[in-house]
């Protein structure tokens, strides 16, 4: 025997169906949850279960919430050892140096820098350093480097036709006073200021010293600075010397 279709719509899940779709009835909402989970054939188990699991989640949610919002900004350091930015650059104090001009027996005669406190040997190695036949010899090696100064190196060629240099007898500068030369004070040796009229070894030694503080004689007049020079040594030594 079939049974009537109202009787069918009165069955228990049909009643707990219209019960949860039909809002305007006033049952609590224990009794809806227990109504629904009638109508889906959930028992109090799956539905304390569902619970749980919205409950964990909605805690998960609000845990990730705070995190992100307690987190600090992060700040980002600058890498050790990063290249500095063309600006950073411009600004950074330079170094201070002497330019000096480097010329005679070097491989590349020219304008050279270097760092202050350089000495002569530093600005011919920066000329790519002594020819072959370049007398290192006549020059202090040692001495500090002033700005603007030329360092001349001569080689032996140079020598032998300079002025000051040994004459027939073997005597230094004799030939270069007997044809009229001059001995050149920023370059001349010991022994050819030793040649020169007035001058032995101890005025010589003088000389080079000035020479070597002083960065060079700019003049002839400049003799007259140096300790022993007088008025009368100097009107002898005028027609034999030149800067």
């Amino acid at each position: 025997v079939h049974s009537h279709p109202a009787a069918r719509w009165a069955s228990p899940r049909r009643a707990a169906y219209r019960a949860v779709m039909q809002p305007s009835s006033p049952s609590p909402l224990v009794e809806r949850v227990r109504l629904a989970g009638a109508a889906l054939e959930l028992t109090p188990a799956h539905i304390i279960g569902l619970l749980v699991l919205a409950s964990c989640g909605c805690a998960g949610l609000v845990a990730l919430w705070w995190t992100a919002r307690a987190e600090p900004a992060v700040h980002i350091a600058p890498l050790v050892g990063a290249t500095p930015s063309a600006s950073e650059q411009s600004a950074a104090p330079q170094p201070p140096v002497v330019v000096v001009h480097v010329s005679g027996a070097v491989a590349s005669e020219g304008v050279q820098e270097l760092a202050m406190g350089s000495r002569v040997v530093d600005a011919i190695d920066a000329a790519g350093g002594p020819r072959r036949t370049a007398r290192t010899d006549q020059l202090n090696l040692a001495r500090t480097l002033q700005d603007g100064e030329q360092i001349h190196l001569p080689d032996a060629t140079e020598l032998r036709s300079a002025p000051g240099t040994a004459g027939g007898d073997g005597t230094p500068g004799a030939a270069a006073h007997a044809g009229g030369n001059r001995v050149n004070l920023n370059r001349a040796s010991d022994d050819e200021l030793e040649a020169l009229p007035g001058v032995g070894p101890v005025l010589a030694s003088r000389i080079i010293a000035h020479r070597e503080s002083a960065g060079g004689f700019s003049a002839v007049e400049d003799l007259l600075q140096i300790d022993g020079i007088g008025e009368k040594t100097f009107a002898q030594l005028r027609d034999h010397v030149t800067v």
